[in-house]
């Protein structure tokens, strides 16, 4: 998320050039799909018993995060331009990745037995 974030903060610095463009471009799709393979194996892991239905509900939040998005980035565009809607999902995933820091769930603890087998 972090990769993501600064990706999409340097757009606005580098859209003058063509190459720089193109790497910050690359940076930022590696960094996504890394991002959204590593959330569904996660959903996965925590979605135990019920793995079928958490990583059914992660696809149609992504589904419905990139179509509200499509909505706000057209908004975003026309009151703030290219520079805007770069800026505003850098700070998008920075607010997720603040969330996903401050929401971690509990380690899972185990129960010892101090008896010898």
């Amino acid at each position: 998320m972090a990769l993501l974030a600064t990706s999409l903060s340097l757009i606005p610095l580098v859209m003058t050039s063509p190459v720089l463009t193109w790497l910050v471009a690359l940076a930022w799709a590696a960094a996504f799909n890394a991002f959204s393979t590593a959330a569904q194996v996660n959903v996965s892991l925590q979605g135990r018993p019920a793995t079928d239905i958490a990583t059914t509900a992660n696809i149609s939040v992504f589904n419905t995060g990139i179509a509200g998005g499509s909505a706000a980035g057209g908004l975003v565009l026309h009151l703030a331009g290219f520079t805007g809607i770069a800026l505003t999902g850098a700070a998008l995933v920075i607010a997720g990745l603040i969330a996903a820091l401050l929401l971690r769930p509990a380690p899972e603890r185990t129960e010892h037995s101090d008896s010898a087998p």
